[in-house]
């Protein structure tokens, strides 16, 4: 467990500097129906080893009386550093996870769906890493074990920490691999045991999916609060997906190749439906989901000249083009001085092609 205070000279520079304090990291919790489930979650955030650490559950009025058992948890638990927002309607993921946000003042926030569960380690590995003395980055993502409904494990890398991680270099068709220890005599798998990889930072440029989930990561509030999106309706679920694309494009992102929680598989919520069918492609998503991201960053660049600024000029040009795709993204940033002078000649054709491709030909 890390002292809530590290010296300069514990990082191996020889140098001995004044302590200072570790920083707050908020943990925060969304449920929507999820009784079944988020007692198990909020277990595991008050099990962290991390001395620095404030919890926020956020219940986006769930009817399953999940709200009910988690103001009995919190109640039972009285500790002051964990707190209950209620939502009086249901207002989508996304909301939820801000709501939690505007809550904490914490220069580090850690979002946790309600059925997915973290290993005591989990904010200590995520904060170790983030506070390296080589690199800042705007997120860090590490790999989580896939359980079934009763929590018996059923995979040892989320899929899209397997199907897509960095250290696969395009075009292999095979690479070595490490093999999990098992446990011995009934006891429970312990992921220390694991060979650890070598964690990598990515730079902002890197356009794959290469993060786990949504609690398998853990964001530099700066990041989050500068993409914010200025309206959450379009993003009522697979809010992680619109966080983590634009966080990275902010900061990069450091990967942790370190197995630090569990992500479940289960019938009730969402994309937690797929299973797991080994290495491969993991199916389509639904288009909306990154076209509505699309529209609501291109929406945040146009009125944000913080979010502008904190981009290079070349990191924006080729940004604006990426998210050029479907018609709101489309027009938003066509329609938009400021955006089309920020981008070269041709990209500003090549976005001009894509709307008039759009457009209904005439007979």
């Amino acid at each position: 467990m890390l002292p809530e205070t590290f010296d300069a000279s514990d990082r191996g520079t020889g140098r001995t500097g004044a302590a200072a304090r570790l920083p707050p990291v908020a943990a925060i919790v969304c449920n929507f129906n999820q009784g079944a489930y988020v007692e198990a979650a909020i277990a595991s955030v008050a099990a962290q080893t991390y001395p620095c650490l404030e919890c926020i559950v956020v219940d986006d009025c769930s009817a399953d009386g999940s709200g009910e058992v988690i103001a009995s948890l919190l109640a039972a638990q009285g500790a002051p550093s964990f707190q209950l927002i209620r939502h009086p309607e249901n207002r989508g993921q996304m909301a939820a996870m801000l709501s939690g946000l505007d809550a904490t003042t914490a220069p580090f926030v850690a979002w946790l769906d309600a059925d997915d569960v973290w290993l005591p380690e989990y904010v200590e590995r995520h904060m170790a890493h983030h506070l390296n003395a080589q690199v800042n980055a705007a997120i860090s993502t590490s790999n989580m074990a896939v359980i079934d409904a009763g929590g018996t494990l059923i995979a040892g890398a989320a899929p899209p920490m397997s199907v897509r991680s960095p250290l696969r270099r395009k075009g292999d068709r095979s690479f070595p691999i490490r093999p999990a220890r098992l446990p011995h005599h009934g006891k429970e798998i312990d992921f220390d045991l694991q060979e650890l990889q070598v964690p990598l930072f990515i730079n902002r440029q890197y356009e794959a999916w290469v993060w786990s989930s949504t609690s398998g990561m853990v964001f530099r509030r700066s990041a989050v609060e500068a993409v914010r999106p200025l309206r959450c309706e379009g993003l009522r679920t697979c809010a992680d997906h619109y966080l983590a694309r634009f966080a990275h494009a902010v900061g990069g992102t450091i990967w942790i190749g370190e197995t630090l929680g569990c992500y479940r598989i289960h019938a009730g919520n969402g994309l937690a439906k797929r299973t797991v069918h080994g290495d491969g492609p993991l199916g389509k998503e639904p288009s909306h989901i990154a076209e509505e991201g699309n529209y609501q960053f291109a929406v945040k660049l146009r009125e944000s000249d913080l979010l502008a600024a904190l981009m290079a000029d070349g990191d924006l040009k080729g940004l604006l083009v990426r998210i050029g795709r479907g018609r709101r993204a489309l027009w938003t940033i066509l329609s938009s001085r400021q955006l089309r002078r920020a981008m070269r000649l041709g990209g500003r054709l090549r976005l001009l092609r894509r709307w008039l491709a759009t457009l209904p030909t005439r007979r």
